[in-house]
């Protein structure tokens, strides 16, 4: 059955469809993705090059590096018949798979005006990984596929176990005002993590939280030790990274700019902080706690919500653990996986 994406609002009790639009020009598409991938895709991304000439000529439509270093080819549909884009995206990967650090420098310089370390620093606020492209992913943009090419995605990604997704992108007219929806064929963390397992470096078990760049308008560091606890607002594309966390989980506190500042575990799930309370005085946490709110408590979508957090050691801000090389995201969350960062942390903080 192939996928297909319907949107209502609720009026007086009743469902009342909203008509769907087009997007007038896919090159639109391709510049709003460019432009800010992290939010469009809900996938952090370092692009380094648009229109990406192949060694046949071909030109991929955007080409990036994931957090780990590894490439993403990112293909729009195009008018194309729905196999002929899986055909195409499959012949670019078989092109992508071979390209070394020098091949992507080149690409990143011709195509960003900057070094690839340059562009990767610039998304991830890090360095580049000692090596890059171990693995590959290829996201297919499309307003629909059909049947059999659904079918022939779900194969490759399970029986092939490549790292292929697709993305689908409508539109929908609300009273003159245009709404664009996204709409993932597959989980993409999951996807990832399926494909080609012995080729990607294995997930450590621990998340890293980034707490933010306090006094830039954040929680600052102290009252989160103090009440224990991480939070994220001002918007769902940030607070609902925290529902990747659950009770047990472990994590390790990223304070954006300084480094490393805490380990603990997670000891329930996410809530918005207006429900929380201080654990000494019983008050409302929000009485207790200094800094400017991440959002506006009145509105779920731009409230901030809070997961609560038994810290096992924590260092001050001017203590904050860093060296060169680590592994670092502008995301709320992530899987930590680099073996440098990993082995790093637990002689830092004294964890196994």
């Amino acid at each position: 059955m192939s996928f297909k994406t319907a949107v209502w609002t609720v009026k007086d009790g009743s469902l009342h469809a909203v008509p769907p639009s087009r997007v007038q020009r896919e090159n639109d598409l391709e510049s709003w993705i460019e432009a800010d991938p992290g939010s469009v895709l809900d996938m952090p991304l370092a692009l380094i090059g648009r229109q990406v000439r192949t060694a046949s000529g071909k030109r991929i439509d955007l080409l990036a590096l994931d957090t780990e270093g590894n490439t993403v080819i990112i293909e729009l549909k195009r008018g194309m018949t729905p196999r002929e884009v899986v055909a195409q995206i499959l012949d670019y990967a078989s092109w992508v798979r071979h390209l070394g650090f020098d091949d992507l420098d080149a690409i990143a310089r011709q195509h960003r005006g900057a070094s690839l370390d340059d562009c990767f620093k610039g998304a991830f606020d890090t360095g580049l990984p000692s090596t890059v492209n171990e693995s590959h992913q290829m996201v297919i943009v499309a307003s629909r596929l059909d049947d059999d090419s659904e079918r022939i995605v779900d194969y490759l990604k399970t029986e092939g176990r490549l790292s292929i997704n697709a993305v689908f992108f409508n539109m929908f007219d609300l009273d003159g005002t245009p709404i664009f929806v996204r709409s993932w064929l597959a989980d993409p963390e999951e996807v990832a993590e399926a494909a080609a397992p012995a080729k990607r470096t294995p997930w450590s078990g621990y998340w890293v939280v980034n707490v933010g760049d306090w006094p830039r308008g954040h929680r600052p560091w102290t009252d989160r030790v103090k009440h224990g606890f991480v939070s994220a607002g001002g918007g769902r594309r940030w607070s609902d990274q925290l529902e990747r966390l659950s009770p047990g989980d472990r994590v390790f506190a990223f304070l954006k700019q300084r480094g490393y500042v805490g380990v603990g575990e997670v000891t329930g799930p996410m809530r918005p902080i207006s429900e929380l309370r201080d654990s000494d005085s019983g008050r409302p946490l929000l009485a207790s706690l200094s800094g400017r709110s991440l959002g506006d408590q009145s509105d779920p979508e731009t409230a901030e919500y809070a997961v609560p957090v038994r810290w096992i050691r924590t260092v001050p801000e001017s203590d904050a653990k860093w060296q060169d090389g680590l592994a670092a995201t502008p995301q709320v969350t992530f899987k930590l996986k680099q073996p440098k960062t990993v082995e790093f942390l637990r002689n830092a903080f004294g964890v196994e």
